[in-house]
């Protein structure tokens, strides 16, 4: 039996992929906001290859039945002739699962949204091999002309035998991640399926209090900060925010006190306390540690 093929988008570009609403202190509605209430399928086993794509097509094999995860280095759109292919795509942001239903052979096309390559299409060639064992994720790196990652690869083989360049993991490492990628990586802390979450370069751990601070002019939320890291020249800080009020409400970032880069709410409005969808989080970049950068600010009582 046919099947179309079934591409689910949850966040494009700042906002990674969501779930998460079964861990201690996170509210269910997110992960009905995100499209993912329903547990996801177990992760492939094998490590993640990095691959970088200079030309001809990269082929991916998989096994009938079995799911492969493709990894990019942003959100991504998928072309396929056929909608009507047996195979089972789900897109969360840069991270791609793949399952074939059925034997195949088949192209896609691949076209980043974000970063040096944006707009720049480039095929994916999809056949379906005899396995029983799963298939470990691929990581495919796109880069331009005067990336370092091609001087620094290594020659080895792809998936059909054919020479593809491998990026060191020090070159990838050495790249500075965007404000996106950090933002989207403290969302992923709390409400990404473990298997979707990947290091950031440069984060290392940061230290800070998790206890509630005064982050808005106003007090119609409760905010607590419940981790942080610093990447590379600046901090990341991962925000709790929770609505004090009976009615909802909507949140702005400039209302925000303090001196940030950048504020991203993964949700703008708030249920009333006490429901459903009353919780939510702030992401925040800031040129200082997240005490420094907010002054010091405790709770009001």
């Amino acid at each position: 039996m046919n099947r179309a093929i079934r591409l689910i988008v949850l966040i494009g570009g700042v906002l990674g992929a969501a779930a998460g609403a079964d861990s201690p202190g996170r509210d269910p509605q997110i992960a009905v906001d995100f499209g993912l209430a329903a547990p996801l399928p177990p992760t492939p086993g094998g490590s993640t290859q990095t691959v970088l794509y200079t030309g001809d097509p990269v082929v991916v094999l998989l096994g009938v039945g079995q799911e492969r995860r493709l990894r990019f280095d942003g959100p991504v759109e998928i072309g396929l002739a056929d909608p009507s292919a047996p195979i089972d795509i789900q897109i969360y942001d840069h991270n791609v699962l793949l399952r074939a239903l059925a034997p195949l052979s088949l192209r896609l096309i691949i076209t980043p949204l974000t970063g040096g390559a944006v707009g720049q299409a480039f095929p994916i060639d999809v056949r379906t091999v005899h396995t029983e064992q799963p298939l470990g994720a691929l990581h495919i790196v796109t880069a331009g002309p005067h990336d370092e990652t091609r001087s620094t690869g290594a020659a080895t083989a792809s998936d059909d035998g054919n020479a593809v360049t491998v990026v060191s993991s020090a070159a990838l490492a050495r790249r500075p991640p965007t404000y996106i990628a950090m933002t989207r990586h403290a969302i992923q802390q709390f409400y990404a399926p473990a298997r979707l979450v990947t290091p950031l370069p440069l984060a290392e751990p940061a230290a800070v209090d998790p206890k509630p601070v005064r982050l808005s002019r106003y007090q119609q939320v409760s905010t607590t900060p419940m981790a942080a890291w610093r990447v590379g020249a600046v901090y990341l800080t991962a925000v709790e925010v929770v609505n004090r009020l009976a009615r909802r409400t909507v949140l702005d970032p400039r209302h925000l006190v303090g001196r940030w880069r950048t504020a991203t709410f993964v949700h703008h409005q708030l249920a009333p306390a006490g429901q459903a969808g009353d919780t939510t989080m702030l992401a925040l970049i800031s040129d200082q540690p997240f005490e420094t950068a907010l002054g010091g600010r405790p709770a009001d009582d």
